[in-house]
C-alpha cells in the first residue's frame, strides 16, 4: 500500500491521506528581474487539513493492487486507520519523508532536498565571465620567432667558425 501511495504521489504531485492531511509538490517557476533569472524551486508542503481522497485515486491503488475500488477503498482507510489509532507510529512515504504521531500529534519530516538544481543567473555575471575568458585567451606576444633566429645565427657563427 504504501508502495501505491508514493507512487501516486510521484506522478500528481498530492497526496490526500483523511484524517491526517495533504502532502503537495510545489513548484515555483524561474522568474525573470532585472538583474537576472531566478532559478525555479519544487518542495514538498504538508497542509493539515480534512479533505477526502478523488475517485482517481481509489482507482489508481485499486489498479495497482489489482483489487476492486470497493476493496482498495476499504484496504487504504484500513490502513491510514490502523496508522492513526496507534499512540506512536510512523508512516514513511516512500523517500520523500515520513509522519510521525505521538498520540494526537501527527508531525510530517520530509527528506526531499530543497536545494534547487539551476542556478539563478545573472546576465551581467555572465557577460563578466566570457570578457575574463577571452582576456585570457588572447594570444600573448610570441618572442619564440626571436629566439630561433638569435639561435640560428649563433649555429651559423659557430659552423663559420670551426670550418675558417
Amino acid at each position: 500500500m504504501k508502495n501505491s501511495i508514493y507512487q501516486y504521489f510521484i506522478l500528481n504531485g498530492r497526496i490526500v491521506l483523511p484524517g491526517i492531511g495533504t502532502l503537495q509538490l510545489q513548484r515555483q517557476k524561474a522568474v525573470f528581474l532585472s538583474n537576472g533569472y531566478i532559478a525555479p524551486k519544487e518542495k514538498v508542503v504538508f497542509i493539515s487539513n480534512e479533505a477526502t481522497p478523488s475517485p482517481e485515486f481509489y482507482d489508481f491503488i485499486a489498479n495497482q493492487l489489482d483489487v476492486s475500488l470497493e476493496e482498495a477503498t476499504v484496504q487504504f482507510h484500513d490502513y491510514i486507520n490502523d496508522f492513526i489509532g496507534q499512540t506512536s507510529a510512523s508512516l514513511p512515504i516512500g523517500n520523500i519523508g515520513t509522519f510521525h504521531k505521538n498520540y494526537a500529534h501527527i508531525q510530517w519530516v520530509g527528506f526531499f532536498n530543497e536545494v534547487p538544481f539551476y542556478k539563478d543567473f545573472s546576465p551581467n555575471a555572465a557577460i563578466d565571465s566570457i570578457e575574463a575568458t577571452l582576456k585570457a585567451d588572447e594570444p600573448k606576444k610570441d618572442f619564440s620567432i626571436i629566439w630561433y633566429i638569435i639561435l640560428f645565427v649563433i649555429a651559423t657563427v659557430l659552423i663559420l667558425i670551426k670550418y675558417v
